[in-house]
Order: C-alpha cells, then sequence, then structure tokens
C-alpha cells in the first residue's frame, strides 16, 4: 500500500470517526431538550394542580368566613 493510499484510508476513518461523535454531540443534544421539555412539563401541570387545590381552599374558607351557606339551603 502506497503513502497515499495509507493517508487515504485514514482521512476516510478520521472523517467516519468525527462524523460519530457528531451525531452522538447531537444524539445527546436532543435527549437533553426533551427532558427539559418533559421536566417543564411536568413542573407547569404540577403547578396548576396546587393553583386550583389553592383557588378551592380559598373559596371554602373565603364562604366559611362570610357565612355563605347558600349551597347548603339548595340542598334542603
Amino acid at each position: 500500500m502506497t503513502r497515499a493510499e495509507q493517508l487515504h484510508w485514514w482521512r476516510q476513518g478520521y472523517e467516519a470517526g468525527l462524523a460519530a461523535g457528531n451525531r452522538q454531540r447531537q444524539d445527546l443534544a436532543d435527549y437533553q431538550a426533551a427532558v427539559a421539555e418533559f421536566r417543564a412539563q411536568r413542573q407547569a401541570d404540577q403547578q396548576a394542580i396546587t393553583g386550583a387545590l389553592v383557588a378551592e381552599v380559598v373559596d371554602v374558607l373565603a364562604r366559611a368566613m362570610l357565612g355563605d351557606h347558600h349551597d347548603q339551603e339548595n340542598a334542603a
């Protein structure tokens, strides 16, 4: 094998390795973006649940403090 052929094959291997490394980095970046999106959505879901519970507690407390028994009168 001549020096030119060796250089050609070395360059082919180098470029293949470089391309594989770039694919791995892109795959890792895609994975990290998906994880970040999942965590952000989960946090938003949890915050929505907490907000709904807080609103319900405030409503119940407001009715209790104002003496609003309107719902109980309608149920009877």
